[in-house]
């Protein structure tokens, strides 16, 4: 099990990430016992006060682990007490240079209104919501099933690995798919589709493959798949960054990919039940986002923090734009 930190320095106000501990977990994942390690890790470190959110895979046993974790933790600031301090804290002078004595007070303040909420990981989301549309691939199956079989050929046969590296080039290969991770499925078809077709159908028909090559239909198909993915890729990618506030980018990022199935269920040509299966995923499983990002008298539902519902994703945005009308960078 590794606990990993992220916080940002009250000295240059940079971001940092750090391993707290990475150790093998023996005997059954209960949510109990997984609790039970992650507060030995932060009470090691002495950091428990501190802790606002934490976030972990969607596993049931994930969940369990940090619903039961910290309620033993007995806060000194009563609610009042604690809104009231919180209130002087937004007062934009408290923002200004103060004197060391003042600013260890904010810092405690600060360190006094820490949430210790369980969100999902973003990129474990998108993650099943590309596994969801990835089901319904029915219509590319065959091509998507030939990608499959030439990244297994690379990594089987030495011999057409040789003659394939011949035409085009030492080192280059096609990657193989990993069920647990998405986009190696969306690198593997990128891999093939950059191909020339006429070489490609050169090598395979000469190591006895005629049933390999794609058709000019399955090229096109796959091409439209990559094309419907690309979002999902830079979304998972901005979000594994080291070197900016990642949860900033989940609302924009969420809002984006339901802009852009919408766009591609009037255009899309060969991918359909995909696309369809993408938006269905994608609404059910950050339907709380959603629901925070529509006006109050258009929505359907009660907010709550369930499914990305966490007022944490909208406060970041308004931050953000406290932060440029203010004139940060």
């Amino acid at each position: 099990m590794a606990t990993t930190v992220h916080y940002i320095n009250r000295d240059d106000y940079s971001l940092k990430s750090g391993l707290l501990a990475i150790e093998r977990f023996t005997g059954s994942h209960t949510g109990e016992r997984i609790g039970a390690a992650f507060e030995t890790v932060v009470d090691s470190y002495d950091i428990r006060h501190k802790i606002d959110h934490i976030v972990t895979d969607n596993a049931a046993n994930m969940r369990k682990a940090f619903n039961v974790c910290f309620l033993s933790v007995e806060d000194d600031t009563t609610g009042d007490a604690m809104l009231e301090d919180l209130a002087e804290v937004d007062k934009p002078e408290k923002w200004e240079v103060l004197p060391d004595k003042e600013m260890s007070t904010v810092y405690s303040v600060m360190d006094a209104g820490s949430r210790k909420e369980r969100l999902a990981c973003y990129c474990h989301s998108l993650h099943l919501t590309v596994q969801d549309g990835l089901k319904d691939t029915k219509c590319v199956s065959t091509a998507v099933a030939k990608t499959s079989k030439l990244s297994s050929l690379l990594h089987q046969s030495q011999i057409f690995k040789d003659e394939f590296e011949k035409e085009f080039g030492r080192g280059k290969g096609i990657p193989a798919a990993v069920c647990t991770r998405w986009n190696s499925t969306q690198r593997q078809i990128q891999a093939v589709v950059s191909l020339d077709q006429t070489r490609l159908r050169t090598v395979l028909d000469a190591q006895g493959h005629k049933n390999l090559p794609l058709t000019a239909r399955e090229w096109a198909q796959l091409s439209e798949l990559c094309e419907i993915l690309e979002p999902f890729l830079e979304a998972t990618n901005i979000a594994q960054g080291n070197n900016c506030v990642t949860i900033s980018n989940v609302l924009p990022a969420t809002l984006a990919l339901r802009t852009h199935l919408m766009d591609w269920n009037r255009k899309v040509k060969y991918c359909q039940p995909v696309v369809k299966a993408l938006l269905a995923s994608l609404l059910k499983r950050f339907s709380g986002l959603y629901n925070r990002a529509t006006p109050p008298k258009l929505r359907l539902h009660v907010p709550s923090d369930d499914k990305f519902g966490n007022d944490i994703y909208a406060m970041q945005q308004l931050w953000i734009l406290h932060f440029a009308c203010s004139g940060w960078r």
